[in-house]
Protein backbone atom coordinates (compact mmCIF):
# COMPACT_ATOMS: atom_id res chain seq x y z
CA UNK A 1 0.00 0.00 0.00
CA UNK A 2 1.57 3.19 -1.00
CA UNK A 3 1.16 6.27 0.79
CA UNK A 4 0.45 9.73 -1.12
CA UNK A 5 2.14 12.67 0.75
CA UNK A 6 1.62 16.30 -0.32
CA UNK A 7 2.60 18.72 2.36
CA UNK A 8 1.78 22.91 1.93
CA UNK A 9 4.57 25.44 0.75
CA UNK A 10 3.98 28.21 3.09
CA UNK A 11 5.98 31.30 2.57
CA UNK A 12 8.96 31.49 4.98
CA UNK A 13 7.93 34.96 5.97
CA UNK A 14 5.09 33.71 7.51
CA UNK A 15 6.62 31.64 9.81
CA UNK A 16 6.62 34.81 12.41
CA UNK A 17 3.23 33.90 13.60
CA UNK A 18 4.66 30.73 15.13
CA UNK A 19 5.22 30.86 18.95
CA UNK A 20 8.98 30.38 19.85
CA UNK A 21 9.60 26.06 20.01
CA UNK A 22 11.08 27.21 23.67
CA UNK A 23 7.91 28.17 24.80
CA UNK A 24 5.94 25.27 23.24
CA UNK A 25 8.25 22.99 24.95
CA UNK A 26 7.99 24.47 28.52
CA UNK A 27 3.96 25.44 27.92
CA UNK A 28 2.35 23.21 25.97
CA UNK A 29 -1.23 23.15 28.03
CA UNK A 30 -0.50 27.22 27.27
CA UNK A 31 0.22 26.82 24.08
CA UNK A 32 -3.36 25.08 23.61
CA UNK A 33 -5.03 27.80 24.78
CA UNK A 34 -3.33 29.90 22.87
CA UNK A 35 -4.15 28.50 19.68
CA UNK A 36 -7.48 28.22 21.17
CA UNK A 37 -7.66 31.94 20.65
CA UNK A 38 -7.52 31.76 17.04
CA UNK A 39 -11.11 30.49 16.65
CA UNK A 40 -13.35 33.21 15.10
CA UNK A 41 -16.16 33.90 17.70
CA UNK A 42 -18.87 31.74 16.95
CA UNK A 43 -21.85 33.42 15.01
CA UNK A 44 -19.06 35.31 13.20
CA UNK A 45 -19.79 36.00 8.74
CA UNK A 46 -16.57 35.87 7.25
CA UNK A 47 -16.08 38.06 4.44
CA UNK A 48 -14.23 36.45 1.17
CA UNK A 49 -12.60 37.70 -1.66
CA UNK A 50 -9.94 36.29 -4.19
CA UNK A 51 -7.04 38.13 -5.93
CA UNK A 52 -8.03 36.75 -9.86
CA UNK A 53 -9.03 33.32 -10.91
CA UNK A 54 -11.68 31.87 -13.08
CA UNK A 55 -14.93 32.96 -12.36
CA UNK A 56 -16.01 29.41 -12.45
CA UNK A 57 -13.19 27.60 -10.53
CA UNK A 58 -13.85 30.72 -7.89
CA UNK A 59 -17.73 30.02 -7.88
CA UNK A 60 -17.06 25.82 -7.07
CA UNK A 61 -14.09 27.03 -3.94
CA UNK A 62 -16.84 28.88 -2.82
CA UNK A 63 -19.21 26.28 -3.36
CA UNK A 64 -16.81 23.23 -1.60
CA UNK A 65 -15.87 24.95 1.43
CA UNK A 66 -19.40 25.63 2.53
CA UNK A 67 -19.32 21.63 3.17
CA UNK A 68 -17.54 22.74 6.13
CA UNK A 69 -20.42 24.58 7.51
CA UNK A 70 -23.15 22.00 8.12
CA UNK A 71 -24.63 22.56 11.67
CA UNK A 72 -21.84 25.14 12.79
CA UNK A 73 -22.60 28.66 14.18
CA UNK A 74 -19.97 30.73 11.15
CA UNK A 75 -20.52 31.83 7.98
CA UNK A 76 -18.68 32.21 4.62
CA UNK A 77 -19.59 35.53 2.52
CA UNK A 78 -18.43 35.29 -0.83
CA UNK A 79 -21.19 37.64 -2.71
CA UNK A 80 -20.87 41.37 -2.89
CA UNK A 81 -24.06 43.48 -3.35
CA UNK A 82 -24.25 42.89 -7.01
CA UNK A 83 -24.68 39.20 -6.82
CA UNK A 84 -20.69 38.84 -7.81
CA UNK A 85 -17.52 37.10 -6.23
CA UNK A 86 -16.07 39.42 -4.69
CA UNK A 87 -12.75 41.00 -6.02
CA UNK A 88 -9.94 41.21 -3.77
CA UNK A 89 -7.94 43.63 -5.92
CA UNK A 90 -10.70 46.15 -5.01
CA UNK A 91 -8.87 48.24 -2.33
CA UNK A 92 -12.38 48.93 0.37
CA UNK A 93 -13.24 44.71 -0.72
CA UNK A 94 -9.55 43.61 0.44
CA UNK A 95 -9.62 45.49 3.41
CA UNK A 96 -12.84 44.39 4.28
CA UNK A 97 -12.25 40.89 3.98
CA UNK A 98 -11.18 38.25 6.39
CA UNK A 99 -10.34 35.37 3.94
CA UNK A 100 -8.50 36.58 1.04
CA UNK A 101 -7.86 34.22 -1.90
CA UNK A 102 -4.70 33.88 -3.84
CA UNK A 103 -3.45 31.68 -6.87
CA UNK A 104 0.09 33.20 -7.47
CA UNK A 105 2.45 31.53 -4.55
CA UNK A 106 3.59 27.99 -5.18
CA UNK A 107 1.27 24.90 -3.45
CA UNK A 108 -0.99 25.26 -1.06
CA UNK A 109 -1.77 26.94 2.33
CA UNK A 110 -3.81 29.44 4.49
CA UNK A 111 -3.16 31.34 7.79
CA UNK A 112 -4.48 29.92 11.22
CA UNK A 113 -8.60 31.15 12.14
CA UNK A 114 -7.93 35.03 13.34
CA UNK A 115 -4.28 34.91 12.35
CA UNK A 116 -6.03 36.39 9.11
CA UNK A 117 -7.14 39.65 10.70
CA UNK A 118 -3.77 40.07 13.28
CA UNK A 119 -1.22 43.01 12.07
CA UNK A 120 1.98 41.27 13.76
CA UNK A 121 2.02 38.58 11.40
CA UNK A 122 3.11 40.41 7.92
CA UNK A 123 2.56 39.74 4.70
CA UNK A 124 3.95 37.65 2.12
CA UNK A 125 6.10 39.45 -0.25
CA UNK A 126 6.91 36.74 -2.58
CA UNK A 127 3.21 36.33 -3.23
CA UNK A 128 1.58 38.57 -6.32
CA UNK A 129 -1.11 39.26 -3.65
CA UNK A 130 0.87 39.67 -0.71
CA UNK A 131 -1.84 40.49 1.54
CA UNK A 132 -3.84 36.75 1.00
CA UNK A 133 -4.39 34.65 3.80
CA UNK A 134 -4.76 31.33 1.82
CA UNK A 135 -3.02 30.17 -1.32
CA UNK A 136 -5.29 27.43 -3.56
CA UNK A 137 -2.50 27.47 -6.67
CA UNK A 138 -3.09 23.93 -7.61
CA UNK A 139 -6.91 24.13 -8.04
CA UNK A 140 -6.44 26.49 -10.84
CA UNK A 141 -4.71 23.68 -12.90
CA UNK A 142 -7.13 22.77 -16.45
CA UNK A 143 -7.12 18.86 -15.64
CA UNK A 144 -7.16 18.89 -11.77
CA UNK A 145 -9.34 16.17 -10.94
CA UNK A 146 -12.69 16.79 -8.71
CA UNK A 147 -10.98 14.75 -5.54
CA UNK A 148 -8.02 16.59 -5.69
CA UNK A 149 -9.74 19.97 -6.07
CA UNK A 150 -12.12 19.27 -2.75
CA UNK A 151 -9.39 17.94 -0.87
CA UNK A 152 -7.32 21.08 -1.01
CA UNK A 153 -10.18 23.35 -1.03
CA UNK A 154 -11.69 21.71 2.04
CA UNK A 155 -7.69 20.92 3.74
CA UNK A 156 -7.01 24.87 3.77
CA UNK A 157 -10.85 25.82 4.71
CA UNK A 158 -10.11 23.87 7.96
CA UNK A 159 -7.03 25.33 8.44
CA UNK A 160 -9.40 28.88 8.38
CA UNK A 161 -11.97 27.96 10.68
CA UNK A 162 -8.53 27.28 13.43
CA UNK A 163 -7.56 23.66 12.89
CA UNK A 164 -4.37 22.73 13.11
CA UNK A 165 -3.46 19.32 11.08
CA UNK A 166 -4.71 16.06 12.64
CA UNK A 167 -1.33 14.05 11.33
CA UNK A 168 0.50 16.25 14.42
CA UNK A 169 -1.20 14.14 17.04
CA UNK A 170 0.74 11.21 15.74
CA UNK A 171 4.24 12.47 17.05
CA UNK A 172 4.73 9.50 19.69
CA UNK A 173 4.62 6.84 16.43
CA UNK A 174 7.08 8.81 14.26
CA UNK A 175 10.39 7.27 13.73
CA UNK A 176 11.90 10.94 13.83
CA UNK A 177 15.68 10.59 12.63
CA UNK A 178 14.04 8.98 9.77
CA UNK A 179 11.19 11.36 9.12
CA UNK A 180 13.36 14.26 9.37
CA UNK A 181 16.42 12.76 6.53
CA UNK A 182 13.53 12.04 4.48
CA UNK A 183 12.32 15.16 4.22
CA UNK A 184 14.88 17.25 4.08
CA UNK A 185 16.31 15.19 1.11
CA UNK A 186 13.04 14.80 -0.96
CA UNK A 187 11.51 18.29 -0.18
CA UNK A 188 14.25 20.29 0.52
CA UNK A 189 12.35 21.00 3.69
CA UNK A 190 13.94 22.96 6.34
CA UNK A 191 13.70 21.65 10.09
CA UNK A 192 11.54 24.51 10.63
CA UNK A 193 8.98 23.78 8.03
CA UNK A 194 9.12 20.44 8.89
CA UNK A 195 7.93 21.43 12.85
CA UNK A 196 5.56 23.22 11.53
CA UNK A 197 3.65 21.11 9.66
CA UNK A 198 4.29 17.84 11.23
CA UNK A 199 4.87 18.20 15.19
CA UNK A 200 2.29 20.32 17.99
CA UNK A 201 2.33 19.51 22.05
CA UNK A 202 0.09 16.76 22.33
CA UNK A 203 -2.29 18.64 24.10
CA UNK A 204 -2.69 21.63 21.60
CA UNK A 205 -3.30 19.12 18.84
CA UNK A 206 -5.91 17.67 21.38
CA UNK A 207 -7.60 21.17 21.04
CA UNK A 208 -7.20 21.91 17.75
CA UNK A 209 -7.44 18.41 15.62
CA UNK A 210 -9.96 16.30 15.01
CA UNK A 211 -10.44 14.93 18.49
CA UNK A 212 -11.80 18.20 20.07
CA UNK A 213 -15.17 15.98 18.41
CA UNK A 214 -15.98 13.01 20.75
CA UNK A 215 -13.14 10.43 20.28
CA UNK A 216 -9.16 10.61 21.85
CA UNK A 217 -8.32 8.72 18.77
CA UNK A 218 -6.36 10.01 16.33
CA UNK A 219 -8.91 10.59 13.16
CA UNK A 220 -6.71 9.01 9.89
CA UNK A 221 -9.80 10.03 7.88
CA UNK A 222 -9.54 13.71 8.79
CA UNK A 223 -8.83 15.83 5.81
CA UNK A 224 -6.53 17.87 7.84
CA UNK A 225 -4.63 14.04 7.99
CA UNK A 226 -1.42 13.38 5.82
CA UNK A 227 -0.88 10.23 3.85
CA UNK A 228 2.28 9.74 4.88
CA UNK A 229 5.53 7.20 3.72
CA UNK A 230 5.60 4.22 6.28
CA UNK A 231 9.46 5.14 7.02
CA UNK A 232 8.09 8.25 9.17
CA UNK A 233 6.53 5.79 11.55
CA UNK A 234 8.61 3.64 14.02
CA UNK A 235 6.01 0.65 13.74
CA UNK A 236 6.36 0.93 9.47
CA UNK A 237 3.58 -0.06 8.10
CA UNK A 238 1.63 -1.39 11.79
CA UNK A 239 1.81 2.43 12.87
CA UNK A 240 -2.19 3.30 13.10
CA UNK A 241 -1.39 6.53 11.53
CA UNK A 242 0.09 4.49 8.42
CA UNK A 243 -3.09 5.18 5.80
CA UNK A 244 -3.25 5.33 1.99
CA UNK A 245 -5.06 6.89 0.35
CA UNK A 246 -5.01 10.17 1.06
CA UNK A 247 -8.36 11.26 2.93
CA UNK A 248 -10.10 13.58 -0.14
CA UNK A 249 -13.45 14.49 1.52
CA UNK A 250 -14.55 15.56 5.22
CA UNK A 251 -14.68 12.91 7.91
CA UNK A 252 -17.49 12.41 10.84
CA UNK A 253 -14.90 13.58 13.20
CA UNK A 254 -14.28 16.85 10.80
CA UNK A 255 -17.92 17.29 10.70
CA UNK A 256 -17.95 17.02 15.03
CA UNK A 257 -14.96 19.38 15.43
CA UNK A 258 -16.25 22.24 13.57
CA UNK A 259 -19.68 22.36 15.52
CA UNK A 260 -18.23 22.09 18.73
CA UNK A 261 -15.88 24.14 17.76
CA UNK A 262 -18.78 26.75 16.76
CA UNK A 263 -21.71 25.79 19.15
CA UNK A 264 -25.16 27.77 18.70
CA UNK A 265 -25.97 26.83 22.43
CA UNK A 266 -25.44 29.79 24.69
CA UNK A 267 -24.13 28.36 27.39
CA UNK A 268 -21.49 26.40 25.52
CA UNK A 269 -20.46 29.78 23.92
CA UNK A 270 -20.01 30.96 27.35
CA UNK A 271 -17.60 27.80 28.39
CA UNK A 272 -15.54 28.70 25.49
CA UNK A 273 -15.11 32.32 26.52
CA UNK A 274 -14.37 31.02 29.81
CA UNK A 275 -11.43 29.40 28.85
CA UNK A 276 -9.71 31.82 27.35
CA UNK A 277 -9.96 33.86 30.49
CA UNK A 278 -8.85 30.40 32.40
CA UNK A 279 -6.22 30.51 29.72
CA UNK A 280 -5.19 34.42 30.21
CA UNK A 281 -4.62 33.98 34.04
CA UNK A 282 -2.39 30.99 33.49
CA UNK A 283 -0.34 33.13 31.26
CA UNK A 284 -0.12 36.22 33.73
CA UNK A 285 1.43 33.46 36.27
CA UNK A 286 4.09 32.48 33.93
CA UNK A 287 4.60 35.80 33.72
CA UNK A 288 5.32 36.73 37.22
CA UNK A 289 7.21 33.82 37.32
CA UNK A 290 9.30 34.55 34.38
CA UNK A 291 10.35 37.99 35.11
CA UNK A 292 11.37 36.86 38.74
CA UNK A 293 13.50 34.16 36.94
CA UNK A 294 15.12 37.02 34.79
CA UNK A 295 15.39 39.33 37.96
CA UNK A 296 17.66 36.42 39.55
CA UNK A 297 19.74 36.04 36.43
CA UNK A 298 20.36 39.21 36.25
CA UNK A 299 21.84 39.59 40.06
CA UNK A 300 23.65 36.18 38.86
CA UNK A 301 25.62 38.32 35.62
CA UNK A 302 25.48 41.64 37.70
CA UNK A 303 28.60 40.03 40.09
CA UNK A 304 25.97 40.53 42.86
CA UNK A 305 25.47 36.66 43.40
CA UNK A 306 27.63 33.35 41.98
CA UNK A 307 25.81 30.85 41.22
CA UNK A 308 25.26 27.30 39.18
CA UNK A 309 21.55 26.89 37.64
CA UNK A 310 20.61 23.49 38.96
CA UNK A 311 18.00 21.15 36.74
CA UNK A 312 14.88 22.56 38.62
CA UNK A 313 15.92 26.25 37.58
CA UNK A 314 16.82 27.43 41.14
CA UNK A 315 20.37 28.96 42.07
CA UNK A 316 22.78 28.06 44.54
CA UNK A 317 25.94 29.84 45.82
CA UNK A 318 28.99 28.94 44.52
CA UNK A 319 32.84 29.50 43.92
CA UNK A 320 33.78 31.69 40.50
CA UNK A 321 32.83 30.66 37.66
CA UNK A 322 34.71 29.63 34.78
CA UNK A 323 34.24 30.47 30.88
CA UNK A 324 31.97 27.03 30.38
CA UNK A 325 29.49 28.84 33.28
CA UNK A 326 28.64 31.78 32.15
CA UNK A 327 28.27 30.11 28.58
CA UNK A 328 25.35 27.94 30.06
CA UNK A 329 24.24 31.23 31.98
CA UNK A 330 24.12 33.21 28.88
CA UNK A 331 22.07 30.43 27.15
CA UNK A 332 19.52 29.81 29.93
CA UNK A 333 19.08 33.85 29.97
CA UNK A 334 18.57 34.16 26.29
CA UNK A 335 16.20 30.75 26.40
CA UNK A 336 14.35 33.26 29.90
CA UNK A 337 13.95 36.45 27.54
CA UNK A 338 12.68 34.42 24.49
CA UNK A 339 10.03 33.07 26.72
CA UNK A 340 8.95 35.68 28.60
CA UNK A 341 8.76 37.88 24.96
CA UNK A 342 6.49 34.39 23.95
CA UNK A 343 4.53 34.89 26.97
CA UNK A 344 3.69 39.00 27.10
CA UNK A 345 2.56 37.95 23.21
CA UNK A 346 0.38 35.27 24.22
CA UNK A 347 -1.27 37.46 26.65
CA UNK A 348 -1.71 40.83 24.54
CA UNK A 349 -3.53 38.19 21.56
CA UNK A 350 -5.84 36.40 24.34
CA UNK A 351 -6.67 40.29 26.03
CA UNK A 352 -7.35 41.07 22.35
CA UNK A 353 -9.62 37.98 21.88
CA UNK A 354 -11.29 38.96 25.10
CA UNK A 355 -11.74 42.68 24.19
CA UNK A 356 -9.53 43.73 26.55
Amino acid sequence: MASELIVETFPSEHSRYQLSQDFKTQFPSLYSIVGLSRRWDPGTILKACFYGGSEAVNRRISTVAKLWLDGVNLSFDFIDDDGKLRDCNVPDVEKESQIRIGFSCRGSWALLGTEATDPTIGSAPTCAAPAQTVNLSKVQVANVNESSFNRDVLHELGHVLGFYHEHMRCDAEYDSAEMVSWLKQNLNMTEEEIGRQFYLPSQASDRYGSAIAMSDKIDTKSIEFYSMPAIFFKRREASPCYVSPLPVTLSDQDRAAAQKAYPFDAAQIVALRDELKQGLEAIQLQITSSVAAIALADSIFSGRLSAEIRSDGMAETQQPQDSSTNLKLDDVRAVQNRTLADLRAAEALLKTRLGR
